[in-house]
């Protein structure tokens, strides 16, 4: 799907949000090679210093994604694996200021716990998470056992 949409959209800007270990940045560049520029944010000083020794990233911010984000604003945002992390009134501030969204995430509530905090899940996704969003393609989809669900958003207004 995330192929599919950057091979589509070739954007020359990527937020990917956060970044953990890299995949979306690295998918990125695979795909668009060096005409994308992607910004990594993420909150868990790990995958920050991870992030930031990756070459796919232009730039990487170590911060909370719902204070760092509105601030950039863009052509694309990446939400993959990780709006399940964020309270579900959280997503609008997530998609505002981004001409295109794209969003990967498991389908409902699939309950986790980890040691590390930014890694349980407190909403789960659904098509009808996305009413009153610009959604421009959906689908589910099953991935190594998990239901997930893919997301094209266009931009949202203020």
């Amino acid at each position: 799907f995330t192929i599919k949409q950057l091979t589509e959209l070739s954007p020359s800007s990527v937020v990917d949000i956060g970044c953990g270990d890299g995949f979306y940045g690295k998918l990125c560049k695979y795909v668009l090679g060096d005409s994308v520029s992607v910004t990594g944010i993420d909150a868990n000083p790990k995958w920050y210093n991870h992030c930031n020794a990756l070459e796919e990233y232009a730039h990487v911010i170590h911060g909370c994604i719902l204070e760092v984000l509105p601030q950039l604003g863009g052509e694309l945002v990446i939400a993959g694996d990780v709006l399940e992390h964020l309270e579900e009134a959280d997503m609008k501030k997530v998609v505002r200021g981004f001409k295109y969204v794209i969003i990967n995430s498991p389908l409902g509530f699939q309950p986790q716990e980890h040691e590390d905090i930014w890694e349980h899940h407190i909403c789960g996704l659904d098509k009808k998470t996305f009413d009153g969003y610009a959604v421009l393609e959906y689908n589910e989809s099953s991935h190594m056992g998990n239901e997930m669900l893919n997301v094209l958003l266009g931009e949202m207004d203020a």
